[in-house]
């Protein structure tokens, strides 16, 4: 009978190590995968910055302001911050390029992008247009 019991008890112990050794790895690719989805949530808040940072531009732009060979202040929006800089091209173009920088609670960038446009036709606005309003593009 207590021959038994120990092969038992052997059997019980080694479901019990399984069991823990699958708990753990779950947990470890669980957390792996938070992270990961963190950080793709933060690099597409720096991807919307800089689509901000694009239109704030093209704005800028239309209304004649260039800011080459400088980037222009920094512009804080939801959390993070964007740059843009508008570059004359020659025969009414324009290079506009944006930086969207996500920031942690204390300060440190967490996730950057970049965009790049080339407009072309630029032309000055309409006395009716009013800068910043929906109807300005």
């Amino acid at each position: 009978m207590g021959r038994k019991k120990a092969q038992a008890l052997l059997f019980a112990l080694f479901l019990l190590t399984l069991a823990g050794t699958l708990a753990g790895a779950l947990a470890m690719l669980w957390t792996n995968e938070i992270s990961i989805r963190s950080l793709d949530r933060e690099s597409l808040s720096a991807f919307y910055l800089a689509q901000a940072g694009i239109e704030m531009a093209k704005i800028e732009a239309r209304n004649g302001l260039t800011t080459a060979p400088d980037w222009s202040s920094e512009r804080s929006l939801a959390g993070g911050r964007y740059y843009f800089y508008i570059e004359d091209t020659g025969a009414n173009q324009r290079l506009l390029r944006s930086i969207g920088q996500r920031l942690s609670s204390s300060g440190n960038l967490i996730a950057e992008r970049r965009i790049e446009v080339e407009v072309r036709g630029i032309l000055a606005p309409p006395e009716s247009q009013v800068s910043g309003s929906w109807r300005e593009i």
